[in-house]
This record gives C-alpha cells, structure tokens and sequence, in this order.
C-alpha cells in the first residue's frame, strides 16, 4: 500500500494531491481556521506598557589600592628629603665612586637605620605593585575588583618582603660565619642601593600604569628594572670578584643561590595559580 499524508499536510510537505488521503469535513474546518486566522506576534505586555531596563552594573577595574600603596611609597621619599637634606645629593654622589660608597657606609651616612626601615617599606610597596600589574596584564590578564585587588597587593607585599628579609637575613648569617663582615655589608648595602633608586624611579611610571593598564607603559618599566639589575649585578660582580679567599666557582654558586633563587621562588608563586579555587 503506497504511504499517504492527509490533504491538510499539502502546504507543509508540498506533496502531489495522488499521495495524500481525501480529508474529511472536520478536517478542512479545522484547516481552513488556520489559514484565515491572522499571525499574531507573542508579547509579554501589552504594547502601551513603558519597557524598564535595568542594566546590570560590571565593576571597573580596581587601582585605588595600588594608588594608596604608591602614595606611601612616595610619602615616605618626601619624608627623608624633608629630614636628611643631603640624602638624595648622597646617592648621586656615591653612583660612580665605590671609594666614597665605602666610606659613606663605614660611617653609617648613607642609610642610617631608620631611613633603611623607611625605604625598605617604600621599596616593597613598589615593588608589589609592580608585581601585581605583570600577574594581572601579562600572566592572568583579570580585571580585579578593588576587594581582589587588595587580597593579591597584601599577598604580594608579604611575600616579596619575606623573601628579601630572609635573602639579606641568609647574607648576614654567612658573613658572621665566614667573618667576612665588611664585604657582606657593602654587597648588601649595594643592592639595597640600586632597590632604592629603583623605587624613586618606577614610583611616577607605576602610577601612570596603575590608571591606563597600559602595556606599554610597563614595557617600559620592564626596561628600567632590567637596566638596574644590570648595574647591581656587575657591581656586585666586581666585589665578588675582588674578594680573594674563595673561589670562582664558591662565588657563582653564592650569587646563584643568594641573588637569583629568591626571584625564582617570587616567579614561581605569580605564575603558579595561587588564587585558583
């Protein structure tokens, strides 16, 4: 027997008259209401009701709290000018002439201990900021509202300042131990140097990129830090260097594990998901 459709299903299939069953009466009734009743589009409301939109609000991105760490920062470099009036003409001094660094720092000029609690401050602000614009532009690319923002800066500021508490702790320890006292303090006092000019340059540019997220802008304070490191590091090279009672390789492995290995533990922390549930 040969399949058939009733008449009604013509305009839907589009099949010959021959392969459908004749309809019945109810049937074409029912056909011909649907076709003579007018389409009517589906509303919720009728047409004269005023549409309402409430559209949902998404967070900007936050930056006050890196604008307060910064402000700090900056506070605390306003300070010292304030009370150590030859403190800035000091460093400038001292950029070129190891002989003048020695003597500043055998004479406690250069970074009286208040100061260096000061500016140590100063310098982990700064540099936790600087940390939390390369996770948040390069490594997770997140727009951190100003809660989140706050969580990661306190958890970059804790661990950077641990690890180079620990680093120049770790310094101190094997400079009593190998009684070389004098050459850990002015290897010390070096990086701690090259920290602080870092901090009074990157503060203003930090600050510009903290606003625009800007790319860019952080290239560029990649290139100054990188310039910086790059001085510290050959010049703490050339006290390395100069210090005669151990050996090439003694010292490499002392750079290594004392220089390099703190950046690693920061690096590994940043990129390793630490805020992922």
């Amino acid at each position: 027997m040969q399949d058939s459709l009733p008449e009604a299903c013509l305009v839907f299939t589009g099949y010959e008259e021959d392969h459908c069953l004749v309809s019945t009466q109810q049937e074409d009734s029912i056909f011909h209401v649907i076709q003579t009743t007018p389409k009517v589009r589906f509303i919720t409301k009728d047409a004269d009701t005023p549409v309402i939109i409430k559209p949902l609000t998404i967070e900007q991105p936050g930056f006050i709290n890196q604008f307060f760490a910064l402000l700090i920062a900056g506070s605390i470099l306003i300070y010292i000018r304030l009370v150590r009036k030859g403190f800035y003409k000091n460093l400038k001094s001292v950029f070129n002439s190891r002989l003048l660094f020695k003597q500043m720092i055998r004479d406690n000029l250069l970074f009286p201990l208040p100061v260096r609690l000061l500016l140590f401050i100063a310098c982990m602000l700064t540099f936790s900021v600087l940390l939390f614009q390369t996770d948040a532009i390069f490594l997770t690319d997140g727009y951190y509202n100003q809660a989140e923002e706050l969580i990661r800066l306190t958890f970059f500021f804790t661990v950077i300042t641990i690890t180079i508490s620990a680093k120049y702790l770790t310094h101190w320890i094997i400079g009593h131990i190998y009684k070389t006292q004098s050459i850990t303090k002015e290897y010390l006092t070096n990086s701690f140097y090259y920290n602080t000019i870092g901090t009074i340059i990157l503060i203003p540019f930090l600050l510009f990129s903290s606003i625009t997220r800007s790319e860019i802008a952080l290239y560029f304070i990649f290139s100054i830090a990188l310039i910086l490191i790059l001085l510290r590091t050959y010049r703490s090279l050339t006290l390395l260097i100069g210090f005669e009672e151990f050996s090439v390789y003694q010292k490499f492995v002392y750079f290594c594990t004392l220089e390099i290995f703190p950046w690693l533990v920061i690096y590994k922390l940043i990129t390793g998901r630490v805020f992922e549930q």
